[in-house]
């Protein structure tokens, strides 16, 4: 299903932005209340994760030309572990008054979700994209590597302090302490971070992906129809 040639879409991304725009109020109310930025960082980081959705998007237009989907693929790949990094945000979740504690539950909690509705729509429109171009196998295949890497992305991010434009500022930096994690004692604690956070999105996107899936039919006269 290609999302940039269906009319239908256009309600999908409405809602997204009117969650969005909650999402933001939700911030603003309590930057106003506290007079302080406290969990600001929330709103620079939704927005990291909506960017893989438009590289998603962008993916599908380009997907006649090997080197421009390539480069979108590249994009997407990098700034996808910016959605799920929003559940890791729940570290900073404590009290903090004057604002009620069940107030930041709910501001944390609207970010998490969106974000990761966010990061499963890509998702899907790029396993569909592989799909078309591959098999449907290779759809499959394709979002095991992803995920698999999307959690070893997160570990970089909350663990080692990594964002995802040093890939361009601090290449070297970046990937030669990616790779000296695999050879430090402590490897067995990068796999098993790594592996939990992508057992977890490959989880949610299962099911994410099975209720787009679900057939819905209504069979029976008029009469049999409650009321």
């Amino acid at each position: 299903m290609n999302p940039c040639l269906n009319r239908k879409f256009f309600w999908l991304f409405v809602l997204l932005a009117a969650a969005a725009i909650l999402c933001v109020s939700l911030s603003a109310v309590r930057v106003l209340y506290s007079a302080r930025l406290t969990h600001a960082h929330l709103v620079w980081n939704l927005f990291l994760a909506g960017l893989p959705v438009g590289f998603s998007l962008l993916a599908w237009k380009c997907k006649d030309s090997k080197l421009q989907l390539l480069a979108c693929g590249v994009c997407w790949l990098l700034f996808l572990p910016n959605a799920p990094y929003l559940v890791t945000d729940l570290v900073h979740l404590e009290a903090r008054p004057p604002v009620p504690f069940w107030f930041d539950v709910v501001l944390f909690q609207s970010f998490i979700c969106l974000g990761l509705l966010l990061m499963f729509l890509s998702l899907y429109w790029m396993q569909n994209l592989v799909a078309h171009l591959y098999g449907r196998r290779m759809g499959w295949l394709f979002i095991l590597f992803v995920i698999g890497l999307t959690g070893f992305g997160i570990y970089l991010g909350r663990e080692q302090r990594w964002n995802s434009w040093d890939l361009f500022v601090h290449p070297i930096a970046l990937l030669t302490d990616a790779f000296q994690l695999l050879l430090r004692p402590r490897r067995r604690v990068t796999g098993l971070y790594s592996m939990l956070y992508a057992g977890f999105i490959l989880v949610a996107y299962t099911f994410f992906y099975a209720l787009t899936h679900l057939p819905i039919r209504f069979s029976g006269s008029e009469s049999n129809r409650p009321s």
